[in-house]
């Protein structure tokens, strides 16, 4: 499928005119958008109303984000559930399985998820969390947990239509967010796309080498609408909108744990900076399948050492998706967290 400058974007009310970029990567900001999106007054901040601090790291594939996890993994009262919605999605019961990657590996719904996520937050024991401790790791010892941070992806939480009901009625996307408010602080993670789209095209042929990759697919597999929706309705929400751009983090990252901790409550520790090779208990339900070979094998933020890639052509449709990525990257690095760097 071909992309048209005057194509409209599915998920978003109006139309936008994609600009070229090339694929590669600048070091200079990308240029202001031409369209905004009119703030709200004041931004508020979430408040707490729990024993516990809730934060969820919203992302797209490829983005760094489990990088950024594994700092919070090392964060001594903090407890990281590694994607925990994308349980049902990916190994769960139908409807809840919307992936159809993988076989059905537990009996967790959407909302069995949601409702101990949720009961974490209110100091349940850990033991109670039986769909939690069956994919993931929970604290033994939970006494000294304060904070709760979770790193998920986006499209597990949008692409839901029904099937999970809350009792008032379908559990979406809007509803979700507002049945966390006001104990979340919705955070996102954004990394340029002439970086996340290659990356996430290299890493689905090794993957998966029998797809036949699209423009389409991969647009769909990049997350990256399903991400600009939830940003968009935290901001409709006159909420803070915190964002992490990933070369900020890759080029400073103390001075940005630091200001994202400062906004979300969480106290920076000095072990967020470094921490041992290897894979953490949280991630081994994804397998050996090279999604987070570079996270595992580092021991620090950019502190992994980068094997060449070779310089190679690639499809069009790349290229494509990289454009069609750019006006959404661009409006939101316009809100990301600001250092001196």
């Amino acid at each position: 499928m071909l992309l048209r400058d005057d194509a409209p974007i599915s998920l978003f009310p109006y139309i936008y005119s994609i600009p070229t970029a090339p694929l590669h990567h600048s070091a200079s900001p990308p240029p202001h958008a031409s369209y905004k999106i009119s703030p709200k007054s004041s931004p508020k901040p979430a408040r707490r109303i729990s024993n516990r601090n809730l934060i969820i790291l919203w992302c797209a594939p490829r983005s760094v984000s489990t990088a950024f996890e594994r700092a919070f993994i090392s964060h001594p009262t903090t407890h990281a559930l590694h994607e925990p919605f994308s349980i049902p999605y990916h190994f769960g019961p139908n409807p809840d399985r919307l992936c159809p990657r993988f076989e059905q590996k537990c009996n967790a719904s959407f909302w069995d998820i949601y409702k101990e996520v949720k009961s974490l937050t209110e100091s349940a024991p850990a033991n109670q969390l039986k769909n939690l401790k069956s994919m993931q790791t929970v604290p033994s010892d939970d006494s000294n947990i304060n904070n709760i941070f979770i790193k998920e992806l986006a499209y597990c939480v949008t692409e839901r239509c029904g099937g999970t009901k809350t009792g008032t009625g379908s559990l979406n996307p809007t509803e979700m967010t507002k049945l966390l408010r006001p104990i979340t602080h919705n955070t996102f993670i954004i990394r340029n796309p002439n970086q996340q789209i290659l990356s996430l095209y290299r890493q689905m042929r090794r993957a998966h080498p029998t797809w036949e990759l699209t423009a389409q697919n991969l647009w769909e597999e990049s997350g990256v609408g399903q991400l600009f929706q939830l940003f968009l309705f935290v901001r409709q929400q006159n909420e803070t909108t915190v964002v992490v751009d990933a070369d900020d983090l890759r080029e400073d990252p103390e001075r940005v744990i630091r200001r994202y901790c400062e906004e979300v409550g969480v106290e920076f520790s000095e072990g967020m900076l470094e921490w041992e090779e290897g894979m953490p208990e949280q991630w081994k339900v994804w397998g050996d399948r090279g999604w987070h070979d570079v996270a595992v094998k580092s021991t620090g933020i950019g502190k992994v050492e980068k094997k060449q890639e070779e310089e190679e052509e690639v499809p069009g449709y790349v290229r494509e998706v990289v454009e069609r990525c750019m006006p959404i990257y661009r409006q939101m690095w316009e809100s990301r967290i600001r250092v001196s760097l």
